[in-house]
């Protein structure tokens, strides 16, 4: 996301956006793996898991920002 704050125009910042929540995907997949094999605590998943959804939800929100905005960084 770093990379793309810098970026021109929005869908240059969506698309960064979008590759960020992608890895918040494969977070939760690998989350997943770590609870089923037992080696983080049930607990340690729940509240990671929570997390993660909350992170994904704003993630989410700002590539719809970002995807409707109507001008771009350039052009202020």
């Amino acid at each position: 996301m770093a990379e793309g704050s810098g970026r021109s125009t929005n869908l240059d910042q969506a698309h960064f956006t979008n590759m960020a929540y992608s890895s918040g995907l494969e977070v939760i997949n690998h989350l997943n793996v770590a609870n089923q094999m037992r080696y983080i605590s049930q607990d340690s998943y729940e509240t990671i898991r929570i997390t993660m959804g909350e992170i994904l939800n704003k993630l989410n929100s700002l590539y719809k920002y970002q995807i409707n905005k109507k001008t771009n960084l350039k052009d202020q």
